[in-house]
């Protein structure tokens, strides 16, 4: 650790390098028919996120009340937009401009489309009417009324001059463009008509509405042709195109020349309040396909899985987009996977590839994992204001991996990683068949402690014990894999939760299930059958051995000294007790905190710790002496939520209710730099990666932020703005001494060096009143030097010519 301070120099700076902000809070989400662009209702605003990485590329600015519905033209040019305004926003989508806006109902509007032409857009109100305007001049050229409640869903026919209406009157209607009239009332529903789907033949008319059923219609005769139980309220239906390749979707040979008397065959895909895919097939009204809930086909999994509010086709029927009740776009891609009737065969699946989270909520805790090494994170968990723990890419920041099974909102985590290269040391051999990078310990309000393989996302084990909300987590921190979980809470208990053997069983597991152990001796059989157990997705159960009540209140944190000899605890009560392993002895207990104690951690490199608390400060105690603050850290204006050390226990971070990180000096207790991106409290903050490069904070404002230290590029970019300052510096005395005022008096300006300017100028003047030959080339000089200046310096040069106005002897100068 010496070693590593003396090589790596003390941390100035950390510059944002990306942010996983809140982009989509429910409702309206539209993909472009090219398939590159998002539009998704941000709350007020608009978001365009681009999908293959999830950044949100503009944010199109609303008119301050909730944007209720959203259409994209197909061209991909224009955004069209209506808020509870009851105003309607036309933008062009490439720049975010507005081009139009007018009112268009009495109710808010409830859903809108573009026809294929993209000139009219037709909106559907809660004032129970339709309407249709030409975008290209904002006028209404149809009103349709009848209706006897909300319309909720409205649909153009992509070729004939047809418009399909449903509402909470459970009625589907279908309008004549040309007559402008309503032809046909289509009752068979008993609850509100939520989705509308046609045919790709254009004739063959789904609906599907909040009574578990999905009717089809026959537009010729606008009559009911047949009636699909789906068992689940449908919010959301698509027609599978021809030629698609969406599983068990192939049609006979005979599905071309229908007989007389035959139901019309069509594959549809619903979403609903199940939180699955499922396709049917309208002529024997069967389920062909149901897709696996996120996270398996568990009990955990279907427990929590969400409710899907809406389903859109991707471009070229390559897919499906699903968004969920908790603000989640799922992209699931058809694809051809290995079949299990036979050799070489395959079959078609939908596959979730892709997943963007539009609102993580508010964030509790964040943790680098994954990796080749712990050098090289490269994934963020990050654990909101739910059950479910979120694996990030670090690079895109696109959620890969759901780890679902806590019943409550998890509140923390830790997270260790060992990589996968086995090339070496004592360590590596436990886990030569184990393909995960690391694990995953998280405890919640569910009163559960789990263990998670990491990037798989399966859990391993859960820990069942704590009689109140698991508010701390910590993993032993010497040797690979850990050997401990240490766990706190609201109950006031600490606990000591084994791992090795949990850990090895796993990693055996995978050996067993990969062939690639044949043989074992007779000694392994035990510990074999535990490990095929693991592999069969079964949850272990985690042993304690040790427990102790370690506060008089809530415990908020706990850490593990680097030795795996020492445990700390902060509490409620305002005291950090300092516990021995194994049997968790009380060392000593710290006071002086005024507050709550919120975090506590161990030096890497010396006998000390540090922590912080409600009373805005962080404190430094070294436990050579039995516990005595040697250090106060004051600045913060709030209640201090994370500190931990930095650079090889030199500097400090520490991050608070008042949204602001900020970075010390531990030599002398000075704030080195802070930095503000979060708009409200801090509750979560962790660093990694080689030399404590990556920094990632998480907060009550939905917000992931992920720094990377800039010190050294910092420190680069100003050495070389010195070395062109004392170029310039050359070349304008080289300049004066060829008397090229004209360059001369440039690098001035440049250099922002008034007082040299005004002696370029005075002597290009002769050193007399501007006026004769003198006075001309000075007329030249300067307006060789305004020609070329922007707005910021020809400002610059007035502010000078004001100071120079104000003395006789330069006054000519600035006329």
């Amino acid at each position: 650790s010496i070693l590593y301070a003396s090589f790596h120099m003390d941390k100035q700076t950390y510059k944002k390098a990306s942010v996983l902000e809140p982009y989509f809070t429910g409702g309206a989400a539209r993909v472009t028919r090219d398939g590159k662009l998002l539009a998704c209702v941000c709350g007020e605003e608009v978001k365009v996120v681009d999908i293959a990485t999830g950044a949100v590329l503009r944010t199109i600015e609303g008119d301050t009340e909730p944007v209720t519905a959203l259409a994209v033209s197909p061209d991909c040019k224009t955004l069209v937009a209506a808020s509870r305004s009851l105003m309607l926003r036309v933008y062009d989508l490439q720049s975010g401009q507005l081009k139009r806006s007018w009112r268009v109902h009495k109710a808010a509007v409830a859903d809108m489309a573009i026809d294929a032409s993209g000139g009219y857009v037709a909106t559907a109100s809660a004032d129970r009417t339709i309407k249709v305007w030409d975008l290209e001049a904002g006028f209404c050229t149809h009103s349709f009324v009848g209706h006897s409640g909300v319309v909720l869903r409205v649909m153009f026919h992509p070729k004939q001059l047809q418009l399909f209406s449903g509402g909470d009157d459970s009625e589907v209607r279908v309008w004549d463009l040309v007559e402008k009239r309503c032809t046909a009332t289509l009752q068979a529903h008993f609850s509100a008509v939520t989705c509308l789907a046609l045919s790709p033949d254009g004739w063959l008319l789904l609906s599907g509405g909040r009574d578990k059923v999905v009717v089809a219609w026959d537009l010729r005769t606008n009559s009911k042709v047949a009636t699909i139980p789906v068992y689940e309220a449908v919010e959301g239906m698509v027609c599978c195109p021809l030629g698609s390749t969406f599983p068990n979707t192939e049609r006979p040979p005979a599905a071309g020349a229908a007989t007389k008397g035959a139901k019309k065959m069509a594959f549809f895909a619903t979403a609903g309040e199940k939180g699955r895919i499922k396709l049917w097939r309208t002529d024997t009204a069967t389920c062909v396909y149901e897709c696996e809930p996120e996270g398996g086909s568990s009990a955990a999994a279907a427990a929590a899985a969400r409710e899907y509010t809406d389903l859109c086709l991707l471009p070229a029927g390559s897919g499906l987009m699903a968004t969920t009740g908790d603000a989640r776009l799922l992209f699931y891609y058809c694809e051809q996977m290995p079949s299990t009737s036979g050799a070489g065969s395959s079959s078609s699946s939908l596959v979730l590839r892709r997943q963007l989270v539009g609102n993580i909520d508010e964030v509790t805790d964040v943790r680098l994992v994954g990796g080749a090494s712990p050098l090289t994170p490269s994934h963020i968990a990050v654990a909101s204001n739910c059950e479910v723990i979120r694996l990030f890419e670090m690079g895109s920041l696109s959620c890969t991996t759901s780890l679902v099974g806590h019943k409550d909102t998890v509140l923390a985590m830790d997270a260790a990683t060992w990589g996968k290269d086995n090339s070496g040391g004592a360590s590596s051999s436990w886990h030569s068949g184990w393909d995960q990078e690391g694990v995953v310990v998280s405890g919640g309000k569910d009163a559960e402690v789990r263990v998670w393989a990491v990037p798989s996302g399966r859990c391993l084990g859960v820990g069942v014990g704590h009689v109140g909300a698991v508010s701390a987590v910590a993993l032993g921190r010497k040797g690979s894999p850990p050997k401990f979980i240490v766990s706190a809470g609201a109950d006031k208990l600490l606990k000591v939760w084994d791992l090795a053997d949990l850990l090895e069983a796993a990693a055996a597991s995978a050996s067993l299930e990969g062939n690639e152990v044949t043989k074992r001796s007779k000694k392994a059989k035990a510990n074999d059958q535990q490990a095929l157990l693991v592999g069969k997705h079964a949850v272990a159960s985690l042993r304690v051995s040790a427990a102790v009540a370690g506060h008089d209140k809530d415990i908020n944190t706990v850490a593990v000294a680097p030795n795996d000899s020492l445990i700390a605890t902060g509490s409620q009560d305002r005291t950090v007790k300092i516990w021995r392993l194994p049997s968790l002895v009380p060392v000593t207990t710290l006071k002086g905190h005024k507050r709550g104690v919120w975090c506590v951690e161990f030096s890497p490199v010396d006998q000390a710790v540090i922590t912080a608390s409600g009373d805005k400060t962080v404190k430094m105690w070294t436990l050579a002496d039995g516990g005595s603050c040697v250090r106060t850290f004051e600045g913060h204006t709030a209640t201090v939520l994370r500190a931990s050390f930095a650079t090889a226990g030199t500097q400090v971070l520490s991050a608070g209710a008042d949204g602001l990180v900020k970075l010390w000096s531990l030599r002398t207790g000075e704030c080195v730099n802070t930095f503000d991106e979060h708009t409200g409290k801090i509750w979560a903050m962790t660093s990694g990666g080689k030399a404590e490069s990556v920094l990632v904070t998480g907060g009550a404002d939905a917000t992931v932020v992920v720094w990377r230290d800039s010190t050294e590029e910092d420190a680069a970019a100003a050495a070389a703005e010195e070395d062109l300052v004392y170029e310039r510096e050359q070349a304008l005395a080289n300049a004066l001494a060829d008397h090229d005022f004209a360059s001369a008096a440039r690098l001035a300006f440049d250099l922002k060096h008034p007082g040299r300017l005004l002696s370029v100028i005075q002597r290009t003047a002769g050193g007399v009143a501007v006026g004769g030959s003198a006075g001309q080339e000075a007329r030249r000089l300067l307006s060789g030097l305004v020609e070329h200046m922007s707005d910021e310096d020809v400002r610059t040069a007035l502010e000078y010519c004001r100071s120079w106005n104000t003395n006789t002897r330069n006054c000519h100068a600035s006329s």
